[in-house]
């Protein structure tokens, strides 16, 4: 179960949880015609938002935090943008979200699209 809410947008979330290894956590979430992938692995966090097609990424100018506490996980405060060019940096803003995801199982597999 899981809420992401962008500016005045809420997305009720159905989610999928897997810990491949120590410290590393992915989840993948659907709900309300949102699709979304987090990465909370250490050092190199990653989430990102899939809505009606468009891609929304956290902005590269603010770091990106995930908090876990016990079973949910929390990124609170991102700023998200489409469009993003990680050689210059470029975007456009897409609103500023939160995401809170409670993992209730981890699934022991990873799913067959993702190869480390």
């Amino acid at each position: 179960m899981g809420l992401l809410t962008i500016d005045d947008q809420a997305f009720d979330l159905t989610a999928d949880c897997f810990a491949p290894g120590a410290g590393e956590l992915l989840v993948l979430a659907v709900g309300d015609g949102a699709l979304i992938y987090v990465e909370a692995f250490l050092g190199a966090p990653y989430l990102g938002v899939e809505i009606d097609g468009a891609l929304l990424e956290p902005s590269i100018d603010r770091p990106l935090e995930f908090s876990i506490d016990g079973d949910v996980i929390r990124a609170d405060d991102v700023l998200l943008v489409r469009d993003l060019d990680l050689e210059t940096g470029e975007s456009t803003a897409a609103g500023t979200g939160t995401l809170v995801v409670e993992c209730r199982s981890y699934l022991d597999d990873l799913p067959d699209s993702f190869r480390r």
